[in-house]
């Protein structure tokens, strides 16, 4: 009869651990959405409707490319699972960037894999980086040059390109 009784105290103490993890991550978890949608946070882009639109198109481009790839399907299925939570993440409002970076260096491993349609699996995957990219600075308030270039840092404010002396 004791040990039905330690039993029970140490499934209790187990699911109480549980149940409180789950409210403190439910409660970062709300934390997040409102600081992104209230635009406070660090790391998140505010998407237009119009650049939503392309990112799903991008991402679907993308889907196809990989479905069609002559990868195992062990990385394929892995691929899948983070485009469908690339889909989720442009849905919010106040979207993740680094989601994005990092889905974008997991296919970078991958594509020496394809056999075919791998420039165009990174092209794709530039047009959509270059979209949150500059969501990203919009929301972050920093200034991008005009043009195409996509990973070159702004000028420090102040900044004039010379040494400091």
């Amino acid at each position: 009869m004791q040990l039905r009784v330690r039993w029970r105290l140490q499934y209790e103490a187990f699911q109480s651990e549980i149940v409180e993890q789950y409210r403190l991550s439910s409660k970062a978890a709300a934390k997040d959405a409102i600081a992104a949608s209230t635009a406070k946070a660090f790391g998140y882009a505010i998407l237009e409707a119009d650049e939503k639109q392309a990112i799903h198109k991008h991402l679907e481009r993308v889907r196809r490319i990989i479905e069609e790839s002559q990868l195992e399907d062990r990385k394929k299925n892995a691929l899948f699972e983070r485009l469908k939570e690339l889909v989720a993440e442009v849905n919010r409002n106040g979207t993740r960037t680094d989601r994005f970076f990092a889905f974008a260096g997991e296919l970078g491993c991958c594509v020496s894999q394809f056999t075919t349609n791998a420039k165009a699996a990174v092209d794709e995957t530039k047009e959509i980086l270059k979209i949150v990219y500059r969501a990203r600075a919009r929301h972050d308030g920093v200034k991008l040059s005009p043009g195409d270039e996509m990973l070159l840092l702004p000028e420090a404010a102040g900044s004039e390109g010379g040494s400091e002396e």
